[in-house]
């Protein structure tokens, strides 16, 4: 005997919306990308953020168009990769409406991984941001006067 899926919201009689079943060894490793994908992006752009507040030479308008995108990038790693990841298992009110197709997975897929890119480009392009990391690292901006340190 065949058993019947259980559906998302049976009260609404909605018979397009399955609970998904429990993930299989490729949406383990999806998850597991994303998730190591988020912190990346985290940590990475923190360590714009931190570079660019702190250290005084880097107070440009170029610098602070690229502090603006390393927060954006930040709360995407942050608020929205972890919760593409709670949702991705999970039924949708509105059906597979806002699922989306594959084409729109992988878009949001390649929105994630530039979020995670944009601080390894300034690694390999900017020598300040190599200088920055390596005193944030150290813990040399702890020190008294740091934010006035030659990074350029």
């Amino acid at each position: 005997m065949m058993e019947e899926d259980e559906l998302c919201f049976p009260q609404l009689l909605n018979t397009s919306c399955k609970k998904p079943k429990p993930p299989d060894s490729e949406a383990v490793f999806i998850y597991t990308m994303l998730f190591i994908m988020s912190l990346l992006t985290v940590i990475l752009n923190l360590l714009v953020i931190i570079s660019i507040s702190h250290y005084r030479q880097l107070h440009s308008p170029t610098n602070l168009i690229l502090l603006s995108l390393a927060v954006s990038d930040f709360f995407v790693g942050l608020l929205v990769i972890p919760f593409t990841i709670l949702t991705s298992g999970t039924c949708w009110v509105l059906g597979n409406m806002l699922v989306g197709s594959p084409t729109e997975a992988f878009m949001s897929f390649l929105m994630y991984f530039n979020s995670c890119l944009n601080p390894v480009i300034y690694a390999f392009f900017y020598p300040w941001f190599r200088k920055a990391v390596k005193h944030i690292v150290t813990l040399q901006i702890l020190q008294p006067g740091s934010c006035d340190a030659n990074v350029l």
